[in-house]
């Protein structure tokens, strides 16, 4: 048995930002639980190219979160055990094909269980400080690099 998860997805600087897609996760695979971990390989093996391509070509090397009801879920965490019993009931589904999203926010999906999909660039590395500690570091200007595929920075 799987069930049917609608992600909203989420990120601070992505123009992405508010859209939606369907995935299809198997509660158990092999006899063993799925994990939000697991979930997180389905999204990047299965995610939606034609659909979301700005998503596509970056899916593989950013970070991802999920969420559900506000709550960040572990990488260890359990899919059956963040869901209710009724959620299990109303969004299950048969889908043999895991991650069989679509983009189409209009069309309603009335079996599904809501969880938000973060996006997360990892931070740039800081550098390594050769200064004694006992020294205070002098204060300097922050540079800022610009990200223009997604209009945000990093500093």
């Amino acid at each position: 048995m799987a069930v049917n998860v609608r992600f909203v997805l989420t990120g601070a600087c992505h123009p992405y930002s508010g859209r939606q897609v369907l995935f299809a996760f198997p509660l158990m695979s092999e006899n063993v639980p799925t994990k939000v971990a697991d979930m997180k390989t389905i999204i990047r093996r299965c995610w939606p190219a034609g659909e979301l391509p700005q998503v596509a070509g970056k899916i593989n090397s950013i970070g991802l979160r999920i969420l559900k009801n506000g709550k960040l879920l572990d990488e260890e965490d359990v899919l059956k055990s963040v869901l209710s019993p009724q959620e299990q009931q109303d969004s299950s589904t048969q889908a043999h094909t895991w991650g069989t999203g679509f983009d189409d926010s209009t069309q309603t999906v009335s079996n599904t269980v809501l969880m938000h999909l973060v996006f997360q660039n990892s931070p740039p590395p800081r550098p390594v400080s050769t200064t004694s500690r006992d020294t205070p570091e002098p204060k300097r200007r922050v540079s800022v690099e610009s990200d223009s595929s997604c209009g945000c920075c990093v500093m």
